[in-house]
């Protein structure tokens, strides 16, 4: 099988049972969101060649906190489950694990949690539509950079992470964004009903999250000397190849609708 077939194959079982679950909401989206960062930690672990799982027990047992607690007992719980994992990282640093690698992994722990948390809020808090256009919009952007990067590119936008990468790139995906957002919001006004200033906006924090989530988990990758952060979806890579993007846009996505609604 080529590797266009295996990426067709792959984005049409993955892409409507996802917005299924994000369809359903609930225990289903739980499942799924953890799942993913379990799967995030795990393959950033086995990147830097880090043996001990810890880490992955510490995102899945803190985002289910975040589920099943108020606020104010999920900080209360966060505070107590924080300082248990710090002293597990002093028990590892005596058997040598270097504090380098910890800050990395806590790094990596923290990004997938938050991320995660944040998608959770984009389809409780604002909705289904919203989930969707928080995935359309990253899509849209990554699309159109690639198209007119591979296209029109010429300037290296960051060569030793990703030679791929263009300034150009990134301007006509930007205004892929912009275009596609406003031409939907003249056909169907009543949906966002949002103005021109604010799509720019939008458009331009997308672009900047979309660009920089994908840029750091390639720095991971381009340190460790490989393409992919592992083959579980043949043709796409791995969960962070998957998500690198969407991890860091949706919270900024989260608190700009927060703002403009």
């Amino acid at each position: 099988m080529n590797e266009l077939l295996k990426r067709v194959t792959t984005g049409a079982i993955l892409i409507p049972l996802v917005l299924g679950i994000f369809y359903l909401s609930g225990i289903p989206l739980l499942i799924l969101i953890l799942l993913f960062i379990a799967g995030g930690m795990f393959e950033y672990l086995n990147l830097y060649r880090i043996r001990n799982y810890f880490s992955i027990f510490f995102v899945v047992v803190t985002i289910l906190a975040f589920y099943l607690l108020n606020l104010s007992d999920f900080f209360a719980f966060l505070a107590v489950f924080l300082l248990i994992y710090l002293f597990h990282y002093l028990i590892r640093w005596q058997k040598g694990f270097s504090f380098e690698k910890f800050a990395g992994e806590f790094y990596a722990a923290v990004y997938l949690i938050t991320g995660g948390i944040f998608i959770f809020l984009i389809r409780d808090v604002l909705g289904f539509k919203y989930i969707l256009l928080f995935f359309l919009s990253v899509w849209v952007y990554d699309t159109g950079a690639f198209i007119f990067g591979k296209t029109f590119g010429k300037h290296k936008l960051a060569y030793r992470i990703s030679p791929g990468k263009t300034l150009e790139g990134v301007i006509f995906g930007f205004l892929t964004l912009l275009f596609t957002g406003y031409l939907y919001n003249y056909l169907r006004p009543h949906d966002f009903s949002f103005t021109l200033k604010t799509y720019f906006i939008f458009s331009l924090i997308v672009s900047l999250t979309s660009t920089v989530g994908d840029l750091l988990e390639s720095s991971w990758k381009r340190e460790q000397g490989v393409k992919d952060s592992s083959h579980l979806f043949p043709g796409h890579g791995g969960v962070l190849d998957r998500v690198d993007s969407l991890i860091l846009t949706a919270p900024y996505f989260y608190i700009f609708f927060k703002v403009f609604l």
